[in-house]
């Protein structure tokens, strides 16, 4: 499937730490479905994992 539009709500300009920082990525592809993800720079993910937010992500995600 072809992305249709890449779009990011926090201008790239408006990033304070371009070294340890995250920002969402929403994703249309030409299906109409709609992706959103998280892309973090490495020094950020140490930062993430410990967040409950990511474990409470990963969790949902656990296949196992």
């Amino acid at each position: 499937m072809k992305v249709k539009k890449i779009e990011y709500p926090t201008a790239l300009s408006k990033i304070v730490d371009i070294h340890d920082n995250n920002m969402d990525v929403f994703i249309e592809l030409e299906d109409g479905t709609h992706i959103t993800v998280v892309v973090s720079t490495p020094l950020n993910l140490p930062k993430r994992i410990l967040s409950k937010r990511l474990k409470i992500m990963l969790r949902g995600t656990h296949s196992g």
